[in-house]
C-alpha cells in the first residue's frame, strides 16, 4: 500500500502497510511496547517507452502475466503501432491461464484453440494438457526440451504440435489417445521416446523421425490406426515390443542396418503391410511379431536361429517363404492359419514345433529343390501328391507341424485305411496301439 509516496514495515508482524494506515492499526490495536517504523519512499513507476519495455521484459522473464500485461497495454497506449508488443499483449490473454515454476508449466487451464508457449518455458510438466478441451494447435519455443509424461493425454482436439526442433525427450504416454493429431514433426535434437508416446493417435498419418533418435520405446506408434509410411532413423538398434500394433493402415517401413532385435507384436495386426526389408544384422525375432499381417514376401536374415512363436500366425498373404541354414528351430505356431502359404524351404532336421502349419490351406511344396544347398532327407515333396515322397515318411514332428493342411488329412486317411499309425506310419497292433511309438488314437480320444 503506498501513501504519498512512503510505505511502513511494521517490526512486530513484518507487514508493509501506508504510514498513516499503520499509525491507525496501532492505536486502533493498542499495541503495547515500542514500535518502530521504517520508512521507504518507494521510486517513481516508470514512464518512458523504454523504461516500460525494459520493466515489461522483467515481467515476462518472471512469468508475472498480470503485471506483464498491464505494462504492455501502457506500451501501447504510448505506441500503438508496435507490432511486438501487440504480439505479446495478444499471447498474454493466453499466458495468464498458466503457471510456470522454474521453467516448468504446470498447469493450464484456458481453452483457447491455439497455444504459443512464452520463451520461459523449457518443460512441459506432467498431465499439462491432460483432457483439454479447445486446444487444436501447440506452438513451442526452442527453449523447450522435454515433453513429460501424460502431458497432452487424450487432449481430443489437439490437431497440431509445432516447433519440436530443442525437444530431446519425451515421456511415457505424452500424446496418448491424442484422437485428432494429424501432424507431428519431431526436430533434429529428440533422442527419446518413452512407451507409448503417441498410442492411439487414430488421425496420425505420417511423423518425421529425426536422425538423432537413439531410443523408441515400447508401443510409441500403438493403434496408429492412419499411420501409413515411416522411416526409421540409423541410431535405433532394436524394433520395440508393440511398437507399430494394430497400425492397419501401415504401407511402408524402412529399417536401417544395424537393427538386432525385432521385438514381441512389433508389426501384430499391420493388415497393409505387404512387403517388409529385414536387415542382415537381424539376429533375433520375438514372438507374434509379424503376426496378422499383410507380409506377402520376406527374406530373412542369415543369423537367425529361430523362428518364434507365431511369428507369422494368420498371415493369410503369406505366399513363400525360404528359412535361412543357420535356423535350427521352428516354434509353435509360426506360420499357423497362413491360408495362401504354397512353399517353405527350411532343413527338416531342424526341431520343429507344434501346429506350425496348422491350417495351410494351399501348402504344396516343403523343402528345396536339388542343387540348393541344404541338407534334406526329402529332395522335394509335393505335398499334393504323398507318391512323390517315393515312400520315405516324413519325421514325426514335421508331418504333426502339418496338421489341417490337404496333405496331412490325405496322409492320415491313407494310414487308417492301411491300418498304419497316425503318427509315425508304423504299424499298428491289438486295441489300435502302433507297435513302433505305442501310440493309439483310441488313447488321445479317452
Amino acid at each position: 500500500m503506498n501513501s504519498g509516496g512512503q510505505n511502513a514495515t511494521c517490526s512486530v508482524c513484518g507487514i508493509s502497510y501506508s504510514v498513516e494506515r499503520l499509525r491507525e492499526k496501532i492505536q486502533t490495536q493498542n499495541i503495547q511496547g515500542g514500535v518502530t517504523v521504517n520508512v521507504v519512499t518507494t521510486p517513481p513507476a516508470a514512464e518512458t517507452l523504454e523504461e516500460l519495455q525494459f520493466l515489461g521484459k522483467k515481467y515476462l522473464k518472471h512469468c508475472d502475466w498480470e503485471n506483464a500485461e498491464k505494462v504492455y497495454e501502457k506500451i501501447l497506449d504510448k505506441s500503438p503501432t508496435d507490432e511486438e508488443a501487440f504480439d505479446i499483449f495478444n499471447k498474454l490473454k493466453v499466458w495468464k491461464h498458466m503457471e510456470v515454476e522454474n521453467g516448468v508449466l504446470k498447469r493450464y487451464t484456458g481453452r483457447f484453440s491455439e497455444v504459443v508457449l512464452p520463451d520461459a518455458v523449457t518443460s512441459i510438466g506432467n498431465r499439462v494438457f491432460t483432457g483439454n478441451k479447445g486446444v487444436q494447435t501447440v506452438v513451442l519455443t526452442d527453449n523447450v526440451e522435454t515433453i513429460e509424461r501424460e502431458a497432452f493425454y487424450q487432449s481430443k482436439d489437439l490437431k497440431r504440435v509445432v516447433g519440436l526442433s530443442g525437444v530431446r525427450f519425451i515421456g511415457k504416454n505424452a500424446f496418448f489417445d491424442c484422437l485428432a493429431l494429424e501432424e507431428c514433426e519431431l526436430g533434429n535434437n529428440v533422442e527419446y521416446i518413452s512407451d507409448e508416446a503417441f498410442r492411439g493417435c487414430t488421425s496420425l498419418k505420417s511423423i518425421k523421425l529425426a536422425g538423432s533418435l537413439k531410443q523408441l520405446e515400447r508401443g510409441v506408434f500403438k493403434g496408429c490406426t492412419s499411420l501409413k509410411e515411416v522411416i526409421i532413423p540409423a541410431g535405433i538398434k532394436v524394433i520395440s515390443a508393440s511398437l507399430f500394433e494394430l497400425c492397419y493402415n501401415l504401407k511402408s517401413v524402412v529399417l536401417p542396418d544395424g537393427i538386432v532385435r525385432i521385438e514381441t507384436n512389433a508389426f501384430y495386426g499391420c493388415r497393409a503391410l505387404s512387403d517388409i526389408n529385414i536387415p542382415s544384422t537381424v539376429e533375433e525375432l520375438q514372438t507374434a511379431c509379424f503376426k496378422e499381417s499383410g507380409i506377402s514376401n520376406i527374406d530373412l536374415p542369415e543369423k537367425l536361429e529361430e523362428i518364434p512363436i507365431q511369428c507369422f500366425d494368420r498371415c493369410e498373404n503369406l505366399l513363400q517363404i525360404v528359412l535361412p541354414p543357420s535356423v535350427k528351430k521352428i516354434c509353435d505356431k509360426a506360420f499357423y492359419g497362413c491360408i495362401a502359404l504354397a512353399s517353405i524351404t527350411f532343413d527338416p532336421s531342424i526341431k520343429v514345433g507344434r501346429q506350425v502349419f496348422f491350417n495351410c490351406r494351399k501348402l504344396i511344396y516343403v523343402n528345396p529343390p536339388e542343387g540348393d544347398g541344404v541338407t534334406t532327407s526329402v529332395v522335394l515333396l509335393d505335398l499334393t501328391n504323398p507318391a512323390q515322397s517315393n515312400g520315405e515318411v516324413l519325421p514325426v514332428e514335421l508331418f504333426s507341424a502339418l496338421k489341417g493342411t490337404p496333405y496331412y488329412n490325405s496322409e492320415i486317411l491313407r494310414r487308417r485305411s492301411n491300418k498304419l499309425c497316425d503318427r509315425c506310419a508304423g504299424k499298428l497292433g491289438m486295441f489300435g496301439k502302433c507297435k513302433v511309438c505305442g501310440y493309439s488314437s483310441k488313447d488321445e480320444k479317452r
